[in-house]
Order: structure tokens, then C-alpha cells, then sequence
């Protein structure tokens, strides 16, 4: 493993554990949505999740699939073939996901906090709906703001739907 490899371990697993553990509060026997699940934060979380006894859902493309399936993730959806919403629905019996993590942003935290069961939680960490082709565009970042269900997260629908919306960003624990 090289240096550069070495040096993302931490912020990896500082992620995942702020947005499972820390502020997402996930219990033994609740199941988790992770999206990307292939990526450094998401295999963390599947790792930190499983070791909680929570039930993973992962999002990932299928060549992902075998590892993720040997690391632990119990049900995996292929988001260019599946819509994770109704998939994640059939796992669950209809009842949803107590959290998700979501590095996707835009029509994907919509599609989430529908998925939310109650008591649900949404943590997002990343939006890369907003990159397209590894490059940062205005018009990207503002198509994925229109695609932001904004009225949904304000504090009165997030009561009286009894859910909650949280956003971890690692380089600013602790921060003051």
C-alpha cells in the first residue's frame, strides 16, 4: 500500500464512523442504505455497520458486486439497472431503511427520504450528481440544486414526518 493509499484510510473510516455511528445512531437489527458502496467511505461503513449487527443495503455497479458481496453487504442493487427506491422497498418488506447514507445528492435524496422509515435517518457526504466527467459545471450544480427536494428538509416536515436529515463533512471535525 502506498503512502497517498495509507493516508486516505483514516478519513475514510472517520467518515463512516461519524455517519453511522456518531450522528447516525445506527442500532443492531436496523438496516442501512449505503450508497457507493464500493467506495473508500462506503466499504468502511458496510464494515462499521456489520460489526454493529445492522443488515447492509449497498448501491453499487454490478462489477463491484462479488467483493462487496465478501465484505459483508447483504443485498446489492445495481443503480444503472435497478431504481434503488423500489428495490430497497422489496428488501425490506415495504418498510424501509432506518439510514442511509447518501454521496449522490440531488434526485437520490429525494428518492431517500421517501425510502426512510420512521425514525429514519438521511446522512449525506458527498454530491457527486453535481460532477459530471470529473469536472465541476455550474449547469451540473445547478440541476442537481433543482433536483434537491428542499421543502421536504425544512424542520416542520422533518417532525411531523418523524425523520431526520444530517450532513458529515470529515475536515470539519471539531472544528469551531
Amino acid at each position: 500500500m502506498s503512502a497517498l493509499e495509507a493516508a486516505a484510510l483514516p478519513v475514510n473510516y472517520f467518515t463512516a464512523w461519524q455517519l453511522v455511528v456518531v450522528m447516525g445512531g445506527l442500532k443492531r437489527g436496523e438496516t442501512v442504505l449505503v450508497h457507493s458502496a464500493g467506495g473508500g467511505v462506503g466499504i468502511a461503513a458496510t464494515q462499521i455497520a456489520r460489526h454493529i449487527g445492522a443488515r447492509v443495503i449497498g448501491t453499487a455497479s454490478a462489477s463491484k458486486h462479488a467483493e462487496l458481496r465478501a465484505l459483508g453487504v447483504d443485498h446489492l442493487i445495481d443503480y444503472r439497472r435497478e431504481d434503488f427506491e423500489m428495490r430497497a422497498r422489496e428488501i425490506t418488506n415495504g418498510r424501509g431503511v432506518e439510514l442511509i447514507l447518501d454521496a449522490i445528492g440531488g434526485d437520490s435524496l429525494r428518492k431517500g427520504y421517501r425510502l426512510l422509515a420512521p425514525t429514519g435517518r438521511l446522512g449525506m457526504f458527498g454530491i457527486s450528481s453535481a460532477v459530471a466527467q470529473k469536472e465541476r459545471r455550474l449547469l451540473d450544480m445547478l440541476a442537481m440544486l433543482a433536483r434537491t427536494p428542499w421543502l421536504q428538509f425544512n424542520p416542520m416536515s422533518l417532525m411531523s414526518a418523524n425523520k431526520g436529515i444530517f450532513v458529515s463533512i470529515w475536515a470539519t471535525f471539531g472544528a469551531r
